[in-house]
């Protein structure tokens, strides 16, 4: 990662009254700081992937958005706001990275966070991460922020191997193995995936109710023509 776009993200995040190393994990984790960064099959550009089509990016040209300074001056005044948020809480150090990307649109809509990003930002906070805000450009945060460049968490990592494929699809939504076998890991995943839970099983409900209502349809017209063609078979034998 540049030196340049450390400091840049730095003082942005410094003048919003944000801690640095908050902004830098989130951005490692979107970017692994590469500001020509493209994903969401190119509609998220930039340091902190914003995302054009209803998102952080909507009415800035995708240079503007590939351009650093730009990007974290439209992305770290949220960051700084929901930081804020998760100290008036009383969350501090990962507690309050999590919350503040949660609650900042990373990656997406609040209550939806991927086991596989979680652990993302989990290693960038390990990697350089301080609850003081003090953070050393050039050193041990940029180097250990290289490994994790567009780290998938905007969809499963492809992989020949069947089994670890569709962990990583399970990981995409917010599931691991290990939470998959470990009962006490359930109620904490259905608390946090609870509303995406409940729209999928309506719209699983309201889809089997169409297709009983079309079947229902298609067994009462084929019953109906049948009682026709008898009637008219009928009155054509009493001619």
């Amino acid at each position: 990662m540049a030196t340049s776009v450390t400091s840049i993200v730095s003082q942005v995040a410094l003048a919003n009254g944000l801690p640095p190393w908050v902004a830098l994990d989130i951005m490692a984790v979107e970017s692994g700081g590469n500001p020509n960064a493209v994903g969401d099959n190119g509609t998220s550009f930039g340091l902190f992937q914003l995302h054009k089509g209803g998102g952080q990016g909507d009415g800035y040209s995708v240079s503007q958005l590939l351009d650093p300074l730009t990007n974290a001056e439209i992305a770290i005044p949220p960051i700084a706001r929901a930081y804020k948020e998760a100290v008036a809480q009383g969350l501090s150090g990962f507690q309050a990275l999590v919350y503040t990307a949660d609650h900042s649109g990373h990656p997406d809509d609040v209550g939806y966070m991927p086991s596989s990003y979680e652990s993302a930002l989990y290693k960038a906070y390990e990697s350089g991460g301080t609850d003081n805000g003090s953070v050393t450009t050039g050193t041990a945060l940029d180097t250990s922020l290289t490994g994790l460049e567009m780290l998938s968490a905007d969809a499963p990592q492809a992989s020949n191997d069947p089994l670890t494929a569709l962990d990583n699809a399970l990981q995409f939504e917010g599931i691991n193995l290990g939470t998959a076998i470990n009962p006490a890991s359930w109620g904490e995943w259905l608390i946090k995936n609870f509303d995406a839970l409940v729209l999928r099983v309506v719209l699983c409900f309201v889809g089997l109710v169409l297709i009983l209502v079309g079947l229902l349809r298609v067994i009462g017209g084929g019953n109906a023509g049948t009682g026709a063609n008898r009637a008219a078979t009928i009155a054509m034998m009493a001619r």
